[in-house]
């Protein structure tokens, strides 16, 4: 067990140092970061001023070097719009963007399950078929016409929820919470529904019916548990997808989490917090997939021998 957990601690190390690496040759790829931070109006003493103050007057490597040990302590130099550092910055935006998007898993994984789990047990039942019509919808239509489509309807035209804007109460919650969640939702319920009835065609769900179980305690004790591991993988990487997507749907519904932090630093060309941001994300992705790992060999321990 400590043995899988080390091995899958070091891959994630390697991933963080991957996506530290790649923020840098891209940031250095889009053109001189300094003139691009500064705009066509500043002049070269500016520059040359701003340059040596970030130290990119100095060879690639060396900056690559410095970048590396900069990000490592969280650190990401001062923000160029915001006041503060950068990293400070994000993380003030950050638990707005964790708390849409762990609403919406939320919404997503309790749904799917249900649904997916009652489409396989009434199988080629208008149950079913209604399930996986609206599965399927939910992966065809784009989440940003989504948002703008129930922002209409529920906030402009019933006046039921809020059209925009952040606050601590869940009535704020339900617009962008499902935008975001939809995509995910659909997905989910289509692979419960394989998952279950590959499962419920085992010969352990046929001995357990011979016995006379209850039909409840072996759909969810026996089928479920067992169809569970993709499920989990799914959601390991829905989650870091939810935090990766908020951005649109942040913008949509003027969310102002770290999502819309983004694209207001692009615009403004605010480097330190782009790569702050991308930082934080990547490294939210890549804990929670360690922690899908580790909850494998709670579902299956015939993953630690592996």
């Amino acid at each position: 067990m400590g043995r899988y957990i080390l091995r899958r601690s070091i891959h994630a190390v390697f991933v963080i140092l991957g996506v530290i690496t790649a923020v840098f040759v891209i940031t250095n790829l889009t053109g001189d970061p300094v003139e691009l931070m500064l705009g066509e109006q500043a002049s070269q003493a500016d520059i040359e001023r701003v340059r040596a103050e970030l130290g990119m007057d100095r060879p690639l490597y060396i900056q690559y070097v410095n970048f590396l040990a900069d990000a490592v302590r969280g650190d990401f130099q001062d923000s160029l719009r915001f006041q503060g550092g950068a990293m400070e910055v994000v993380l003030s935006r950050f638990p707005r963007t964790l708390m849409l998007a762990g609403v919406a898993l939320a919404i997503s994984v309790v749904l799917s399950i249900t649904l997916g789990t009652i489409a396989a047990v009434k199988r080629h039942s208008p149950i079913d078929n209604v399930v996986m019509f609206l599965a399927l919808l939910g992966q065809s239509i784009p989440n940003f016409w989504l948002g703008i489509m129930l922002i209409l309807i529920f906030a402009v035209n019933l006046g039921l929820t809020p059209s925009q804007g952040y606050a601590p109460s869940p009535i704020h919650f339900v617009l962008p919470a499902i935008t975001l969640a939809a995509p995910g939702l659909a997905r989910l319920t289509r692979l419960t529904r394989s998952g279950m009835l590959d499962v419920l065609s085992e010969d352990y769900v046929r001995s357990a019916r011979a016995k006379g179980l209850q039909e409840q305690t072996i759909v969810i004790r026996h089928a479920l548990k067992n169809a569970s591991i993709p499920l989990v993988t799914v959601i390991g990487l829905d989650f870091g997808i939810l935090l990766g997507g908020a951005i649109i749907t942040e913008q949509i519904f003027q969310w102002n989490g770290v999502g819309q932090l983004l694209v207001e630093a692009i615009h403004a060309r605010d480097f330190p917090v782009i790569q702050a941001a991308v930082f934080i994300i990547a490294l939210s992705f890549v804990v929670i997939n360690l922690l899908v790992d580790i909850l494998y060999t709670w579902l299956d321990p015939r993953v630690r021998l592996e």
